[in-house]
C-alpha cells in the first residue's frame, strides 16, 4: 500500500506531528493513532510495525486510511502522559484552551478534511483489553479472536460531566466515529515490545487482508 505524507501538525514545543494517507481515498476513512499518552511505547511500537507492514505488502484491498504514529510527540520524547502544557489530551478532547493542546486541534482539522468511519486507538494498561465506544464492537470482537483480550464497551449514559469530555465519547458525539482502544500489556523485563508485537501482529494483518473491514465499513463500495 501506497501512503502520501499529509502536512504536519505542530506540538505545544514545536515538534512535528506526522500523518499519512493512503493513496486510497474515500469519503470515509480508517484513523490508526497512537502516542496520546507519550510514555506508552507499546501502542507506539505496534503501530510502527503495523505502519512498516501496510506500507509495504500488497496483500491487502484498497481501504483509505490514516496513520497517526504520534499525537502527543513532546510527551513521548519526555517520556509522560501529558503533553509540554502539563495537559492529559485523552481527558481532555474538546475545543477549550486549544493554545494549550495544538496537538487535539491537528486532530479536529484532519477529522474535519478526512471524516473517520472508525478510529482505532494504540495504548497499553495493566491488564490488556480492548475498549470501544457504541458501533465498535465488530472490529473489537475481530481482534479480541486472534489476542484474546478482554472486551469492555464504553458506556457514555454513565459518565459524569468531566469524563464525557474525554476522547471516546467526544470522537462518538462530534464526528459520530466509534472509538477502538487496543491497550496492550505494559512493557516490562519478563515482555519486550517485538513480544507484545508477535502476539498482535496475526490479529492486524488478518484485519486487514481478509475481507472483513471491507465488508463491514464499506459495503456499498465492496459491491460496485
Amino acid at each position: 500500500m501506497i501512503f502520501d505524507e499529509l502536512k504536519s501538525g505542530h506540538s505545544f514545543e514545536g515538534r512535528e506531528i506526522s500523518v499519512f494517507k493512503s493513496d486510497t481515498s474515500g469519503k470515509e476513512y480508517i484513523y490508526l493513532i497512537a502516542g496520546i499518552f507519550g510514555q506508552k511505547v507499546e501502542g507506539i511500537y505496534v503501530i510502527s510495525k503495523l505502519f512498516d507492514w501496510l506500507s509495504n505488502t500488497h496483500q491487502m484491498k484498497d481501504i483509505p486510511l490514516i496513520i497517526v504514529p504520534i499525537l502527543n510527540i513532546d510527551g513521548y520524547e519526555n517520556q509522560t502522559a501529558e503533553n509540554s502544557a502539563g495537559i492529559k489530551l485523552i481527558e481532555n478532547f474538546n475545543q477549550e484552551n486549544l493554545e494549550k493542546k495544538p496537538e487535539i486541534q491537528f486532530l479536529f482539522s484532519l477529522l474535519k478534511k478526512y471524516p473517520a468511519k472508525s478510529m482505532i486507538h494504540f495504548s497499553a494498561k495493566k491488564p490488556p483489553k480492548i475498549q470501544f465506544s457504541e458501533g465498535g464492537k465488530h472490529i473489537a470482537s475481530f481482534i479480541s479472536k486472534f489476542n484474546f483480550y478482554e472486551l469492555f464497551k464504553v458506556d457514555s449514559e454513565s459518565l459524569d460531566k468531566k469524563k464525557s469530555l474525554s476522547f471516546p465519547y467526544v470522537l462518538l458525539d462530534q464526528f459520530d466515529t466509534p472509538l477502538i482502544e487496543v491497550q496492550f500489556p505494559k512493557l516490562s523485563e519478563k515482555l519486550g515490545l517485538e513480544e507484545i508485537w508477535k502476539h498482535n501482529e496475526k490479529s492486524f494483518k488478518d484485519l486487514f487482508t481478509t475481507d472483513f473491514l471491507h465488508n463491514y465499513l464499506f459495503p456499498k463500495e465492496n459491491s460496485k
